[in-house]
């Protein structure tokens, strides 16, 4: 529905009721029709003069930004011709470290407000009938409302629009709540770290320093397996090769000097560090089986690595070589323990190794 905001009164130029007793008519027509016009022109008159100050207003805000700006590209103009390229006045971290250029738009507000109501509207507003009265009925309502309210309700497309905005705001909360509780019972699922991806070119790197620099699969597998177990996984493993590098007859007498002092220590470390492991089952004698020897354990009496076998490997693998083994060297006595061992052992010197 268009709103008029300007009327040219009178509209109507003849028709006017003449009145009683005059002779000519005509004459009389003619004069009220001239009169009407000139009401017209000065209506229009004072209507033109409110529109040119309107656009004078309007020409006056814009030439204001207009000029705002041409001073803006006046001094970016004079800067950037003054700029000398060899010279750094801005270092690369202050460039990232500043904030993108971000425009402030100012949103307009508050359209219809009363205050910016145009005086042509105004007069308009001001010519309307007045509602009836139906405010004095309001105290005999039980409901509380306003009896004007039912004639007429300025106020009623805001408050429509006010419960619409409220009831969206409580189906969004409602809906988070839901997704809330709907996380909570669901089970905490563990968090999947994404596989590295294959990198050849790193390994190219790699073998181009060499291939005693590169490190394999096994060596990254063993250091793997050393943070996950602890250090005394690693002492587990090294004592572990070097009873795996003695032949079948698990005698000390085969192995050098420095590896079999640090066997007797690790031996020595682990009867007193853990006590309360319980010593590896006696070996069942049998006459149709081999008996299972645990690792760590040598010809010589009394010594003995005390050591927990895991229970997949409940039996140690005996290497049986081909060759008749070598003749053991002679038992030591029962009574001598690790620690005078290997106070013997440094009192002599070492074998030469060859």
């Amino acid at each position: 529905m268009p709103l008029v905001k300007r009327n040219i009164d009178p509209r109507h130029l003849c028709h006017t009721a003449l009145p009683r007793g005059i002779k000519n008519e005509l004459e009389c027509v003619t004069n009220i029709s001239l009169a009407n016009i000139i009401r017209q022109l000065s209506s229009l008159s004072k209507y033109a003069e409110d529109i040119f100050g309107e656009l004078f207003n309007e020409a006056h805000s814009f030439s204001f930004r207009v000029n705002s700006l041409q001073e803006r590209v006046d001094r970016l103009s004079v800067s950037v011709t003054q700029l000398d390229p060899k010279e750094e006045e801005l270092s690369l971290q202050d460039i990232t470290m500043r904030k993108a250029f971000r425009s402030s738009t100012i949103q307009d507000q508050q359209l219809f407000d009363r205050k910016t109501l145009p005086i042509p509207l105004q007069e308009t507003y001001d010519i309307c009938e007045q509602p009836p009265p139906l405010n004095i009925l309001t105290p005999y309502r039980d409901d509380g409302k306003e009896g004007l309210k039912f004639y007429t309700n300025p106020s009623y497309f805001f408050d429509l629009w006010k419960e619409k905005m409220l009831q969206d705001t409580e189906d969004k909360r409602k809906e988070k709540r839901k997704q809330k509780q709907k996380n909570l019972d669901r089970p905490h699922e563990p968090e999947k770290v994404p596989r590295a991806p294959h990198d050849r070119r790193r390994e190219w790197q790699k073998l181009a320093q060499g291939p005693e620099l590169a490190e394999d699969d096994a060596n990254l597998l063993h250091k793997h397996i050393e943070v996950a177990n602890g250090p005394a996984s690693h002492f587990e493993s090294r004592s572990q090769a070097y009873v795996d590098h003695i032949d079948g007859s698990y005698s000390l007498s085969a192995l050098p000097y420095s590896q079999m002092s640090e066997l007797l220590n690790r031996a020595e470390e682990r009867v007193l560090v853990r006590p309360h492991e319980p010593p590896p089952p006696p070996p069942m004698h049998g006459a149709a089986e081999v008996k299972p020897v645990p690792p760590g354990v040598s010809s010589t009496p009394g010594l003995v690595e005390n050591r927990p076998q895991s229970p997949a490997t409940g039996r140690t693998p005996v290497f049986v070589s081909p060759t008749p083994p070598p003749p053991p060297p002679p038992p030591l006595p029962s009574a001598l323990s690790t620690s005078s061992l290997r106070a013997a052992m440094t009192s002599t010197p070492p074998p030469p190794v060859p």
